[in-house]
């Protein structure tokens, strides 16, 4: 004769669920949740793509300015706070693709250097040899979302 087939407690298989969705959920949330790291910038870059070559436009260090392309020496004269105001931006626009801003930390941890895409703004907002906290995506892990 078979043996019966036990019946579990619908308590237990519903906790089971729970926990199960809760992991889940709790997974997912810090998935979303940006890394906060904190460094000192080393270098800012205008990059962009020109007749499908990608070029540097301009690089910039703590002691250094370096426009690259010489069609854009008078226009990219850090004058006015910012040094990429949304009119050069659209300068740059008139001859370049897919321009990006680009930002080096040294985050005092052993290892590469990691270099961030950033906004205009935060491409602006930054300043050389003052320590800055920053949020870094976590599935973009190249790319700074804001400054705190």
């Amino acid at each position: 004769m078979p043996e019966p087939v036990k019946r579990t407690n619908p308590a237990v298989r519903y906790g089971i669920l729970i926990v199960v969705i809760g992991v889940f959920l709790w997974s997912y949330i810090q998935e979303k949740k940006p890394q906060v790291k904190t460094g000192e910038m080393e270098y800012r870059m205008v990059t962009g793509t020109k007749a499908g070559n990608f070029q540097v436009i301009l690089i910039e260090t703590s002691d250094r300015y370096v426009i690259l392309d010489a069609d854009y020496r008078e226009i990219l004269v850090a004058e006015d706070g910012e040094l990429i105001s949304r009119a050069k931006q659209l300068r740059l626009l008139e001859q370049y693709k897919d321009i990006e801003y680009r930002v080096g930390a040294n985050e005092k941890t052993p290892g590469l250097k990691p270099g961030y895409r950033v906004t205009r703004e935060i491409f602006n907002q930054l300043r050389f040899g003052e320590p800055v906290k920053y949020e870094v995506s976590k599935k973009q892990p190249d790319r700074i979302l804001s400054i705190k």
